[in-house]
């Protein structure tokens, strides 16, 4: 029977069919690649390559194409990392820099990009008063040579306060400068300012203030004793009565940290001389005779006398200061009593020094008598002579 419908099935040709078949085999193709293909960027040493590998890892993938890694270098992500399409893989060449660590110096292979970085990879820790050169932020480039200068621990005692600090500086006058702290001219630091400085150092300031202070002090007046020869011995009398001086003294008085340490006189002003009191003292003694005569002196001495009469043993009518001969005569040593002094001598009477003798040396008088027989009488004895007022 025949169908009326205008659509009908036509059998395929051969040809169609190989057509469909390569048809079918190229898309298996591209999804087996699909599967198995990973394209992945490889950077390495700043260059960049893109890579389609069926490699599974990072480490596979750069062995493959003899990417040899140093022992410091390192690989971004690690090599134990899946591969994935689309990865980005770079490889960081380890640079080699030296470190002077406060005079240790150790040679440390790097991928850090900067100074800090690198110590912070290499384990080494500073504090922020360490001094880095060159500094911290400075990037990384081969035979890099980096300084560490390390902060030691300082304390400061200065205007009651202590302050402990770390420190790069070498010397005692650095420390200060570095912490502000100004020194005035009379100031001490101890130790001195260009003491170098060590761990543990100790830095002591000692504020110095000096000041004026002006005084007023008498200044006591001196007792001055005056004999009188003309008033009898142990009667006094004031002459002159006395009276303190002024003296103005002008004091530099030190104080150290507030507390005072020393005061002596920087100059001085006699604003009024002192007037000395004088007193006299009477020297004059007196005594009573066997005849009730009343003797003032003002000395007395034990001496030697002896007599002697003119016209025997060279004795002539005139003494040695022109006086004549007579009874009251007296031939003394000058230098024991003057000539012309008054004298009263026990067991002769009143008498005048007013002659002299060879043999009258010292302690000794020799009196003048009228007769020969008086002088031998009267002979060599021991009398009080009393120098007479």
């Amino acid at each position: 029977m025949e169908s009326n419908s205008s659509f009908h099935r036509r059998p395929l040709r051969p040809w169609m069919i190989c057509i469909l078949l390569i048809v079918a085999v190229i898309a298996a193709a591209g999804s087996i690649h699909e599967i198995l293909a990973k394209d992945v960027t490889v950077t390495v040493d700043g260059r960049k390559a893109s890579i389609a590998t069926k490699e599974d890892t990072v480490e596979q993938l750069l062995k493959v194409y003899d990417i040899i890694l140093g022992p410091a270098d390192k690989v971004v992500p690690a090599l134990d990392t899946t591969l994935k399409d689309g990865m980005d893989i770079s490889v960081i060449r380890a640079t080699l820099v030296r470190v002077n660590d406060n005079g240790h110096i150790k040679t440390i292979y790097t991928t850090a990009s900067s100074v800090n970085d690198m110590l912070k990879e290499a384990g080494i820790s500073v504090r922020q008063e360490d001094n880095i050169e060159p500094a911290a932020d400075q990037s990384i480039y081969p035979g890099l040579y980096v300084n560490i200068t390390r902060a030691v621990p300082v304390t400061i005692l200065a205007d009651a306060q202590v302050k402990k600090i770390y420190t790069t500086c070498t010397s005692v006058s650095q420390v200060l400068a570095d912490v502000g702290i100004k020194l005035a001219q009379k100031d001490k630091v101890n130790p001195g300012l260009n003491t170098a400085i060590k761990s543990g150092t100790t830095i002591e300031i000692v504020r110095v203030n000096e000041t004026y202070e002006t005084v007023e002090k008498p200044i006591p007046y001196k007792t001055i004793i005056r004999d009188n020869h003309d008033m009898a011995k142990g009667v006094q009398k004031v002459v002159q009565p006395g009276q303190d001086g002024r003296i103005q003294r002008k004091i530099l008085v030190v104080y150290e940290n507030g507390k005072e340490v020393s005061r002596k006189v920087a100059s001085e002003t006699v604003v009024a001389q002192p007037k000395n009191k004088i007193v006299e003292r009477g020297t004059v003694q007196s005594f009573v005779t066997s005849r009730g005569a009343s003797i003032r002196y003002s000395k007395v001495l034990t001496m030697s006398a002896s007599a002697y009469t003119a016209g025997y043993d060279g004795v002539n009518n005139t003494t040695s200061t022109g006086q004549s001969v007579r009874r009251g005569i007296a031939a003394v040593d000058p230098r024991i009593i003057p000539l012309g002094t008054r004298l009263y001598v026990d067991g002769y009477g009143f008498a005048v020094a007013a002659d002299v003798g060879g043999a009258i040396k010292g302690n000794k008088i020799d009196l003048y008598m009228e007769t020969l027989s008086q002088a031998r009488a009267f002979g060599r004895r021991t009398v009080k002579v009393y120098i007479l007022k």
